[in-house]
């Protein structure tokens, strides 16, 4: 309830200890143009059939709902498993506890800025000899790939120094992620990432291939697989349900629209439609 549209991310079924399956998800609420005034957590009630709130985080930028969204994997890091949020990078992780994932409290980033720093304020944790200290930390705001290129022009961190060095395999060209999913792939054995990217030949149309040893990578080398020119392609996601033999075929789906891209050739009849993909991760 409330005015304006509601949007959901971040979502996630988790068992509890009674051994029932729990879906839960962040919600933002928005008011126009595209501004957020209300984030929090929701649960999926069956009996309803719809998503009931069950804690508001708040809704200024840089509140602790912010990055809880994006399409999530479960990974176990240590003893504790954990909902890892990908926007596309998997920088930000919830405990997977259905007690605790709905406590903005319990976020931890993968950072190397000093906890409680406004949007603005960014300082970077160093070590005796002045190289960054990156580590899980709860509170603060993660340093995701536009983050850190503000802090290269501001001159608050070197260009080797950034966590995220994603770039073009061919030409070493970077390329910026927006959205996307990671996943493990037993053919490749390694973590697949499907991302779109910001520029190139369409403004939200261009998806990229990476893989890396885990989830908090090495991000490096990319390839481009699929490409919309002058058309938008947003919040790509890949399906490992559908992996085929043993996940060498892979499928990902994306929302294929003409918003955003300036397109002066809309495909009739097709505008915000998902468009989903295959692909081959045997060839090369």
């Amino acid at each position: 309830p409330g005015e304006g549209p509601t949007w959901i991310g971040g979502l996630v079924v988790l068992k509890d200890d009674q051994g029932r399956e729990r879906m839960f998800a962040n919600y933002a609420k928005i008011k126009p143009p595209m501004s957020v005034y209300e984030r929090g957590s929701v649960e999926f009630d069956p009996e309803k059939n719809e998503f009931v709130k069950r804690l508001v985080f708040g809704g200024e930028a840089g509140d602790e709902g912010e990055e809880l969204t994006g399409h999530t994997f479960l990974h176990r890091d240590g003893d504790t498993e954990y909902v890892y949020y990908c926007t596309p990078f998997p920088l930000v992780r919830m405990p997977a506890d259905p007690e605790k994932i709905i406590d903005a409290g319990n976020r931890e980033v993968f950072t190397c800025l000093m906890p409680g720093k406004k949007p603005g304020e960014s300082v970077l944790d160093r070590d005796a000899e002045g190289r960054p200290r990156y580590s899980w930390r709860k509170g603060g705001r993660s340093l995701n790939q536009s983050r850190q290129m503000e802090l290269v022009k501001k001159g608050k961190m070197k260009p080797e120094e950034e966590l995220i060095q994603l770039r073009d395999a061919a030409t070493g060209k970077t390329v910026l992620g927006h959205g996307g999913s990671v996943y493990w792939n037993d053919f490749r054995k390694s973590w697949v990432m499907i991302a779109v990217e910001v520029g190139g030949t369409s403004f939200l149309g261009e998806v990229w291939f990476a893989e890396a040893d885990a989830p908090l990578g090495p991000w490096v080398y990319a390839r481009k697989i699929v490409t919309h020119d002058d058309y938008t392609f947003y919040n790509p996601k890949q399906h490992p349900v559908f992996d085929q033999e043993g996940g060498r075929l892979i499928y990902f789906e994306g929302t294929y629209a003409s918003t955003f891209s300036g397109s002066k050739d809309p495909t009739p009849r097709y505008d915000y439609n998902q468009v989903m993909y295959q692909l081959d991760l045997a060839d090369p």
